[in-house]
């Protein structure tokens, strides 16, 4: 996975500011080493229990397979790989009734991956395929189930840049149904299943070689490429695709205006391609779902983003399906988990994930978020060597800036709104109190930084407006 650190808002100032959490946000679970590190796919809901896999940790640090109650209770380790019946899985479950259908990224015979099954107790497993390079090689994605066919990706395949397979719930008659060439798509990462046909999405490859969406039967006849992507309107689609009343929505983790992704809808003939949303840092950064997809509930749109928001950890928001209203809900820490990968699952009003890193032991934790609970709390930051304050704050557009050791020295000022776009901007601040009009813009929560002369960050923080 390619990853990029953002220089973000890491709040250190004396005042009190509103943030999301307390009700809607709960962390259930947190891993340790030897039972599991680093949950990497989305999580699969059976009965009131979720089922996932550790990329790392367990018996043979090559990962495991996990259950879990829906409060974070009974948490159980009901397998651990060890290498030559697979390892580092990295793909969310396909539960078939009392079995788990899974793919694990390498180990197998010939150390490419596999596709396993077990019950759900962890008892029965069975290495069902294992593949070699030409069949395929390093399964990401879920399996899909059509009947007693599941389907699913791989890299490898006869161009070795990924190919489509099919294969019996039984562990028979396993089909490379489809081998990409690089110029129909490279490495692809996901599948949705609409009908008779697959529709995914490639991470590099296409006529600008930076990915694309794409269609095709069951079968593995009548490829189309529906959208290629290119640099200013986002690339390299980083996870799957979700449909919805004729729609398909995804994300990728590069391009759009400022470079951190964009989420985007096309429809399921390679119609109407809009580009819905533009992360920025300041709102979240990278969304990537690990296989998974986002999650739509109405015409409601829930993602996460690996980086960005408040503390540069991934943050969940919402947004509706025509591309307006984005809300970044919650902003992870650290502490409470860090880094979200794979798609959300919905029980009720309830959303479900996991993240990669965070937690008491720094491997990842299990979460909850409900959709009904929008609250918020106050939390009192820390001080920093600047001693920055702001006032009158709230205001109706006009604040006082100043800074009580004036011998760290401000060059400038840069203020944004909750969308991550500047509306402020002032260099060469020569006096240690210092005016900011904002009347011109409209009410509502602004973020701004302060750097001295060195470039270095004095102090961020959070200013209302209030006509």
């Amino acid at each position: 996975m390619k990853k990029f650190t953002i220089l973000l808002f890491t709040f250190a100032l004396s005042f009190f500011i509103p943030q999301y959490c307390g009700a809607q946000y709960t962390d259930l679970y947190n891993f340790t080493p030897p039972t599991g590190a680093e949950p990497f796919g989305s999580l699969t809901l059976s009965n009131g229990k979720l089922y996932g896999t550790a990329y790392l940790g367990g018996a043979h640090d090559s990962g495991s397979i996990f259950s879990v109650d829906t409060n974070g209770m009974n948490y159980k380790d009901i397998y651990d790989f060890s290498g030559p019946d697979g390892k580092q899985p990295n793909s969310p479950l396909t539960l078939v009734g009392g079995l788990i259908y899974g793919t694990a990224n390498a180990g197998g015979a010939h150390d490419s991956g596999c596709v396993f099954v077990l019950d759900t107790t962890g008892a029965g497993y069975r290495d069902l395929y294992d593949f070699s390079g030409p069949d395929g090689k390093n399964p990401y994605n879920a399996l899909l189930l059509s009947g007693s066919t599941l389907f699913g990706v791989a890299d490898g395949g006869a161009h070795g840049v990924g190919n489509i397979f099919s294969i019996d719930t039984s562990g028979s008659n396993f089909r490379d149904l489809f081998d990409f060439n690089i110029t129909n798509g490279e490495y692809p990462l996901g599948i949705t299943l609409v009908g008779p046909k697959l529709y995914g999405t490639t991470l590099i490859g296409g006529v600008h070689g930076l990915g694309l969406v794409y269609a095709i039967d069951s079968s593995g006849l009548n490829y189309k490429d529906l959208l290629d992507f290119n640099s200013p309107g986002g690339y390299e689609p980083f996870g799957n695709l979700t449909y919805s009343s004729g729609m398909l929505f995804g994300a990728t983790a590069y391009g759009g205006t400022a470079g951190y992704g964009m989420l985007f809808s096309i429809d399921t003939a390679g119609l109407f391609p809009k580009r819905m949303f533009d992360f920025t840092g300041l709102n979240g950064a990278q969304p990537e779902y690990a296989g998974g997809a986002p999650t739509i509930i109405g015409s409601v749109y829930y993602g996460t983003t690996y980086y960005g928001g408040l503390n540069d950890s991934g943050c969940i928001f919402s947004i509706d399906t025509a591309g307006n209203n984005y809300v970044d809900l919650y902003d992870f820490s650290g502490p409470q988990g860090a880094n979200p990968e794979g798609s959300m699952t919905l029980s009720g009003t309830v959303l479900y994930g996991a993240t990669a890193l965070g937690g008491t032991n720094h491997v990842g934790v299990i979460y909850s978020f409900d959709t009904t609970k929008v609250t918020t709390t106050i939390h009192k930051v820390s001080v920093t060597s600047g001693q920055l304050s702001v006032y009158p704050n709230p205001s109706n557009g006009e604040f006082t800036l100043s800074i009580r050791n004036y011998k760290l020295g401000i060059r400038n000022v840069k203020i944004y709104n909750v969308l991550g776009e500047q509306v402020y901007s002032q260099s060469n601040i020569q006096n240690p109190a210092f005016n900011i009009n904002l009347s011109n813009q409209p009410n509502g929560v602004y973020l701004y930084r302060v750097l001295n002369e060195g470039g270095n960050l004095i102090g961020e923080g959070k200013i209302t407006i209030q006509k």
